[in-house]
């Protein structure tokens, strides 16, 4: 949301209203991305993206990047490298 947005309240009620599970779960399904609302698995009614859910298991068992700092220019230079080669 832009700083200095004309309404801020009703941009927040969007918010909360499209991150409630059943509508988190059917965006998922329209758009057949997985949704970052955990809620949300029990309502995707896609069988595909339902099985392309990581179970609680393989979450724990996850490898979770952290951020680089500085290190990040890095990653970008090389990135822009791979990029326009």
């Amino acid at each position: 949301m832009p700083e200095g947005a004309n309404s801020p309240y009703w941009a927040h009620k969007l918010i909360d209203y499209l991150l409630s599970p059943e509508v988190a779960a059917r965006l998922s399904v329209y758009t057949g991305y997985q949704t970052p609302v955990t809620d949300a698995a029990s309502h995707i009614t896609d069988p595909l993206l339902a099985a392309m859910r990581p179970t609680d298991e393989e979450m724990a068992n996850a490898h979770m990047y952290e951020d680089v700092g500085e290190f990040q220019t890095v990653y970008d230079e090389m990135w822009r490298e791979i990029k326009s080669a």
